[in-house]
């Protein structure tokens, strides 16, 4: 499996680390055999610029249940058709915890603010007879080619095929081959596209097969080279778990509180008013009383002073000072806040990630354009 430590275009202080993919394509190939219009694949759904996802209803986006972990009520969103809809509620798969489940379903289901007006949602696949199946993936983010790791982030949507060479319960599989034994598009998914539908059209109708999970490491090589594997969570099999849900007979389990304008009086109101006013007042010495005072051990330990205060420095270069919006709180006790810049007028917001519920201690927090 395949970590990603940022999201992709979005300001980062410090993230948890996710499994993101996008599309990586034949060296031997010209780049434009992959390129494509994104209007021409209309209900896949770019979640937040760092994932993406599939409508499957016309309030319902099916993604991996890796990218809904890192949503919150302010950064939450699925652009379709090139409309940005707010993400309202998450409903994770009862299996979609990777930390806890050995074998664990990577989807979740996001339910928008409002229904999608004018863009037809893709089918949930039904049959068992995927292997042997040509698929079709859309995705935006980093990209590569085979011989060498993505590391190129330009917004183009490209398009890439596959076969499907196995299935399981759980997933489908398939290899990203060279040379003869290549598809003229063959290609894989690569940073910046996890959640992404494997597609196919039969007649009119566009199916959703699979949700882009992960993909195999190539030993002593790096990632998404050729001869990896690519692993996508099977939809036929969970069909009726994605039913069930979009029929509102699954609770959501986001864990996250509608926004609100004020927090309660608590220490984690303290620790947010402290960290606004250590980072509105440009001074190394008061961030770092800050981090002192409220970061925990792991979290100092993985930067140093000078590299903490340079991440710091670059945000406040970039937005200058920021003004507190609205807030919300997780069932975990984290909290997220939207908040207006000065520098350059924009919208951001800013997580804080707790160690535990009764602590005082954070681990980490982020930055992202809004």
């Amino acid at each position: 499996m395949k970590f990603f430590s940022g999201l992709a275009l979005m300001t980062t202080l410090a993230i948890m680390p996710l499994t993101v993919q996008a599309i990586v394509v034949r060296h031997d190939k010209p780049d434009s055999d992959y390129v494509i219009e994104r209007n021409k694949y209309p209900c896949v759904a770019r979640i937040s610029g760092f994932a993406e996802g599939t409508l499957v209803g016309d309030r319902w986006v099916l993604t991996a249940a890796h990218v809904a972990m890192g949503l919150n009520p302010f950064n939450g969103y699925a652009e379709i058709a090139g409309k940005r809809y707010r993400v309202k509620k998450v409903v994770f798969h009862p299996k979609g915890d990777f930390e806890k489940e050995r074998e664990f379903i990577d989807m979740a289901l996001l339910y928008l603010a409002e229904p999608v007006i004018g863009v037809t949602p893709a089918e949930l696949y039904v049959k068992s007879d995927e292997v042997g199946k040509i698929v079709s993936f859309v995705g935006a983010g980093m990209t590569g080619n085979g011989k060498f790791e993505p590391a190129t982030a330009d917004n183009k949507t490209r398009l890439a095929e596959n076969k499907i060479e196995d299935v399981n319960e759980r997933q489908l599989v398939f290899t990203f081959n060279e040379g003869s034994s290549a598809l003229p598009r063959e290609g894989i998914s690569g940073p910046g596209d996890s959640g992404g539908p494997a597609l196919l059209k039969e007649g009119k109708k566009l199916f959703v097969l699979g949700v882009s999970n992960s993909n195999s490491k190539n030993p002593g090589d790096g990632h998404c080279l050729y001869g990896t594997q690519e692993f996508y969570a099977r939809v036929s099999t969970q069909r009726a778990w994605i039913l069930q849900v979009m029929k509102g007979e699954v609770e959501p389990n986001w864990g996250w509180g509608e926004p609100i304008n004020t927090l309660e009086d608590s220490p984690r109101k303290h620790l947010v008013e402290e960290f606004i006013s250590a980072f509105n007042s440009n001074d190394r010495q008061m961030m770092e009383q800050f981090d002192t005072k409220w970061r925990s051990v792991e979290a100092l330990a993985r930067r140093t002073p000078d590299q903490r205060w340079a991440a710091i420095k670059s945000l406040i270069e970039k937005h200058g000072e920021i003004q507190p919006i609205q807030f919300a709180v997780s069932h975990q006790g984290s909290i997220a806040m939207r908040a207006k810049t000065t520098k350059d007028g924009k919208e951001v917001g800013v997580e804080f990630y707790f160690v535990e519920d009764n602590e005082l201690k954070f681990l980490g927090l982020t930055i992202v354009e809004l």
